[in-house]
């Protein structure tokens, strides 16, 4: 196994191509070169599938990723101002000087 692996495709018809290195003998670099190649001939581009992406998104699954962050940094700050307020109270009132 060669200890280094690249590969270089090119889409000659749109002018888009890929450059994948890897090491390590793996052979990584001309497997994602290879399925690049089966992809773009079966017609998916990152378009399409972003475009796939967008179309499966939910909005209720949406709102409730984004609640579940919300909470998540609510919970974090809350946490932090219990934390500060116990913090100065173990100080005295030196602390608030």
């Amino acid at each position: 196994m060669p200890a280094v692996n690249a590969t270089v495709r090119i889409e000659e018809s749109t002018g888009d191509a890929i450059i994948a290195l890897s090491t390590g003998g793996s052979g990584i670099a001309s497997q994602l070169g290879s399925a690049w190649t089966r992809q773009r001939r079966a017609g998916v581009t990152p378009a399409t599938v972003y475009g796939a992406a967008m179309r499966l998104i939910n909005p209720l699954e949406a709102f409730a990723a984004w609640s579940w962050l919300l909470c998540g940094w609510g919970l974090i700050f809350a946490t932090s101002v219990l934390a500060s307020r116990q913090r100065r109270r173990r100080l005295g009132p030196s602390a608030a000087q």
